[in-house]
């Protein structure tokens, strides 16, 4: 487990450290193991580098690191999630046609179908994944969104959305869409504060709390 802390007084948890973060004001003295426990020690007050730099330091990558990579190298592993992720949501999505999708879900999400993005642990490990999948031209649609819980608070779902994004906008869409439902509150919160808005259906979902979302790239 990593801890981060400052002047050695606060705590604060993290499970890992993924990608690079940036720290506004806070200066990096030392990395060390304090009773077993990987310890990224802060100075929250002292700088003494450039002017210039005073807002943009970077925490280092740990022992524990994530990454997040396509996801076609690792369909097994995506598989598995799907399958986690279906009887998590505790639905049937028979409509979806889910048992295509999980026999080979490179069909869907593979180009020029879709792209598929997954979080990775210091293993290998898939521990998040999220994808789209082409409708126009113009149009793509977000799929399976997930993160193993126990990465959970971390603000990973974050950047697969916003990984997500930018690889459908580079890829010359102009809008996506997704639906989700009423009681994944969290999900909706975080849709709405990557920019997507309720929309006007754009597939029939038999669910009767299904929400309709879309976003221009």
């Amino acid at each position: 487990m990593l801890k981060l802390f400052s002047s050695c007084e606060h705590f604060l948890p993290l499970a890992v450290v993924w990608k690079k973060k940036v720290i506004k004001g806070k200066k990096l003295v030392a990395l060390k193991h304090i009773d077993g426990i990987l310890v990224l020690c802060y100075n929250f007050t002292e700088y003494n580098g450039p002017a210039d730099e005073r807002d943009n330091y970077e925490i280092m990558e740990g022992k524990n690191t994530l990454r997040i990579v396509n996801g076609i190298d690792y369909i097994e592993q995506v598989k598995c999630k799907i399958a986690e992720y279906t009887a998590r949501l505790g639905r049937d999505l028979s409509f979806q046609h889910i048992d295509e999708e999980l026999s080979n879900p490179a069909v869907k999400y593979a180009p020029p179908q879709g792209e598929l993005l997954v979080a990775l642990d210091d293993d290998e490990q898939v521990i998040g994944m999220v994808a789209y999948h082409k409708h126009t031209d113009e149009r793509c649609e977000m799929k399976r969104l997930y993160v193993s819980p126990q990465y959970r608070g971390m603000k990973l779902g974050d950047q697969l959305v916003a990984d997500i994004l930018k690889h459908a906008k580079d890829a010359g869409f102009s809008e996506m869409v997704l639906d989700t439902v009423v009681p994944l509150q969290a999900a909706i919160h975080l849709y709405k504060k990557m920019g997507f808005e309720e929309c006007e259906a754009y597939y029939d979902n038999p669910m009767d709390d299904v929400i309709y979302m879309k976003r221009s790239l």
